[in-house]
């Protein structure tokens, strides 16, 4: 059976599972260029169709990662608001995919499409549930609780249940406008940044903020109950017809809000670090009831809450399971993988068996059509015999690399895929990052990437951490070492890699070693601030003469300014 999953609204993507086995999924963004693009994932689908040798003939199902009858079923007062956010969702299906008679949300789940050689069958599934279901299957646990919070989907902003080989089963869940996700976007609209694109700015300028300050406050603003959490909606505006997400009530809280780019004050760090330490109580608190609901000793993470890595961390060290998974896109571009997944068990299939998941599941490259477009463009290039090696030793002499091996990552975090690499021992090195070559905010940390063998040096307390997705503290070794992947606060957002992983990776990070004593490398994602990942080699180029990365490694290939 061949699936193919949509996301229409933001980070619209799309994801192919063949007979129960994900050998695709991309995000729109990465093609149009606009970061947490909501248009239609038309490149994303062609780029997925290509990846699996399939056109939209072959497909026998179309899984959509939001359920437009559940959605329209909203309590009156903020159906209008919901629905207006999200028209363009249900009004951008086209034609080719909807029947004559159109799509009628009010009722009806599933649609018929006729096609040029029979139908096409397409399906809605609610988002909590694509959430669950991508977070469960990738996860390789045979049996395990899942727990997903975002801003919201249809009427939930948050689930948790147990995943098994049987399925899914859901067994609490708080509804919108109580929500952890849509407070942490009002927080970081207030604080100058972009809502649904700077929460990972606002969790970076909590570690530079004391919590104390504010947390009397936020007792009150996020509160535990006995069946999940909820918000002092006195506060807050973005259930309302309004043109922030905060209240008056927040203004006379916590002062004027700060403008975009602003200067950046004592009370914004600490309104940031009260933010984050309240979202890691609630979080907790969930976790809490979820194991005690379920009693399962493993635990499955997806939404957009599940990528703040520093409450990830807390979960791992904190929590009451003895493992978790968070599924590296566990933000709203990852629900067509759910969603594909979803439609495959419901075709009679079953979940697949993994032992570890890989989330380049994006274009890739041949080797000969790298030389064949750097020789049509003029570029000046070698094809190396030995590319950790020379890397290396690039690496080492301080040069700045651009990254780009093997198939794109699907999720938002650079993973080896399209990352740019530089050497962590001197602390200069972040601010160099920043400055020339990221052009981001200057207090903003970097991630390294490092031998799974030799964490245990650097990180306490630290298991493997192979997407870069929870945060650990550093030890003296890697204060001593690689000063420029620990942030103000002692923390670090690990990843880890091992030769199963990544054998090119992994002998880089050895050669590194070899010459340095130091396994291992900042890495972050090849790209310049407010644009995606690359996803191209045109796009990796531009960013190669447009910043100050120093040279760029595109499979054996090496291109030196």
């Amino acid at each position: 059976m061949k699936c193919l999953g949509l996301n229409f609204s933001l980070d619209a993507a799309a994801a192919i599972v063949v007979d129960g086995r994900v050998v695709a999924a991309a995000c729109q963004e990465r093609f149009d260029r606009v970061k947490h693009s909501a248009a239609y994932p038309q490149d994303a689908i062609w780029a997925c169709l290509h990846e699996a040798g399939l056109s939209i003939r072959d497909l026998d199902q179309v899984a959509v990662s939001w359920n437009p009858a559940h959605h329209l079923a909203v309590p009156n007062r903020l159906r209008e608001t919901i629905y207006r956010d999200h028209r363009e969702y249900l009004e951008t299906i086209p034609a080719r995919l909807i029947d004559a008679g159109g799509l009628r949300p009010e009722g009806a789940t599933r649609l018929s499409i006729p096609g040029d050689d029979g139908s096409l069958d397409v399906v809605f599934y609610d988002h909590h549930l694509c959430h669950a279901a991508g977070a469960y299957a990738m996860s390789g646990f045979e049996e395990a609780a899942f727990l997903t919070a975002d801003g919201y989907g249809e009427t939930r902003s948050t689930t948790w249940g147990t995943g098994d080989r049987g399925g899914l089963q859901t067994f609490g869940s708080v509804d919108f406008p109580h929500s952890l996700g849509a407070v942490y976007a009002a927080v970081t609209s207030f604080l100058g940044f972009r809502a649904n694109n700077g929460e990972g700015k606002v969790m970076a300028l909590a570690g530079l903020g004391d919590p104390a300050t504010y947390r009397t406050q936020f007792d009150e603003i996020l509160r535990e109950t006995a069946d999940g959490f909820e918000v002092d909606l006195s506060y807050f505006a973005y259930f309302l017809r309004s043109k922030t997400r905060y209240s008056d009530r927040f203004v006379r809280t916590f002062g004027p809000p700060r403008v975009r780019d602003g200067q950046l004050c004592a009370e914004h760090l600490d309104l940031a670090a009260a933010l984050q330490a309240a979202t890691e109580r609630v979080l907790l608190h969930l976790a809490r009831l979820a194991h005690e609901k379920t009693g399962m000793s493993r635990l499955c993470l997806a939404g957009g809450l599940a990528l703040n890595a520093v409450a990830m961390g807390v979960l791992e060290h904190d929590g009451p399971f003895d493992e978790i998974f968070v599924l590296p896109p566990a933000h709203d571009g990852g629900g067509p993988l759910g969603a594909a997944l979803l439609a495959h068990r419901d075709g009679g299939g079953s979940w697949p068996r993994l032992e570890r998941y890989d989330d380049r599941l994006g274009p890739g490259y041949e080797s000969d059509e790298i030389g064949n477009i750097l020789a049509d463009y003029g570029i000046r290039h070698h094809k190396l015999a030995d590319v950790s090696d020379v890397a290396a030793d690039l690496l080492a002499r301080g040069k700045i690399l651009g990254w780009m091996q093997r198939r794109m990552e699907y999720g938002p975090r650079a993973l080896g895929g399209r990352s740019i690499l530089a050497d962590p021992r001197k602390k200069a090195m972040k601010d160099t990052l920043n400055a020339k070559v990221k052009y981001r905010e200057a207090f903003r940390p970097f991630a390294p990437i490092v031998r799974e063998t030799r964490m245990a040096e650097y990180f306490a307390d630290a298991r493997p951490s192979p997407y870069m997705n929870k945060v650990y503290q550093a030890t003296d070794a890697c204060l001593e070492k690689a000063p420029a992947v620990v942030h103000d606060d002692g923390s670090v957002r690990v990843q880890s890699v091992s030769a199963e992983d990544d054998d090119r990776l992994d002998a880089t990070l050895a050669a590194f070693e070899a010459r340095t004593g130091v396994p291992m490398l900042v890495n972050t994602s090849l790209n310049k601030r407010g644009q995606p990942i690359c996803a191209t080699l045109e796009d990796a180029l531009a960013c190669l003469f447009t910043s100050g990365l120093d040279a760029l490694v595109v499979e054996d290939y090496l291109i030196e300014k």
